[in-house]
């Protein structure tokens, strides 16, 4: 991975259903961007070890999205440290990443609430300052977007909190999975697109994923 790109971490519950989804699927639209950058993924009470879920990876393949075998692993303070930016899928989610790590609150969102606000921030936006500007020094190539990103989320709120949250459809029927990943891919998408745009020259490489479980 070259020097400048922004590992993003992503986190659920049991990284065995959403994060994986939002991993891959993030993964898969930033690399049709160019964007240089690693997507690993972690649970809030994740079994080490277990697989996705098998509707999961239907899911996926529902959206021309190729996938590896999966093992989720557990959040740790370290994966926190290490990633430019965390995305999670709920706002409790994104809570307890904080409460973990509070130093790294500047680089922590819903899925779903950093493509709302990234999508109204333009793209180059940054200069320093601003809540977790220089807490990633491993994702500098990305940070002052990221940082931007979190100066304007107050400017730029939901019509409903809930709106920030990917429902977790864990035990529900293959459509409920389904709904779900088209979400993140909607949110993934943008994303995508709002770094690109905002890309270093040193970012513009195939991104390279690498599953944290």
């Amino acid at each position: 991975m070259s020097e400048g790109a922004a590992p993003v971490l992503v986190v659920c519950t049991g990284n065995t259903c959403r994060s994986p989804m939002m991993e891959r699927l993030l993964a898969h639209r930033l690399a049709e961007q160019g964007v240089d950058a690693r997507v690993t993924s972690a649970g809030t009470h994740a079994l080490r070890g277990a697989p996705m879920t098998e509707d999961a990876g239907l899911a996926l393949d529902g959206l021309g999205v190729d996938w590896q075998p999966h093992h989720a692993e557990q959040l740790t303070d370290a994966a926190i440290e290490g990633a430019g930016l965390v995305l999670t899928a709920t706002r409790d989610h994104r809570a307890l990443v904080v409460s973990q790590v509070p130093s790294a609150v500047g680089r922590v969102f819903t899925m779903r609430e950093f493509a709302r606000v990234a999508g109204a921030v333009e793209a180059g936006a940054g200069g320093t300052g601003g809540p977790g500007a220089d807490a990633a020094p491993n994702a500098t190539g990305f940070a002052p977007f990221i940082a931007a990103v979190a100066r304007a989320r107050g400017l730029h709120p939901p019509a409903d909190p809930a709106d920030d949250d990917l429902a977790d459809p864990i035990g529900r029927p293959l459509d409920a999975y389904e709904a779900a990943a088209r979400l993140i891919d909607d949110a993934a998408r943008t994303i995508a697109g709002r770094l690109a745009a905002g890309r270093p020259a040193s970012a513009r490489h195939p991104v390279e994923r690498a599953d944290a479980g």
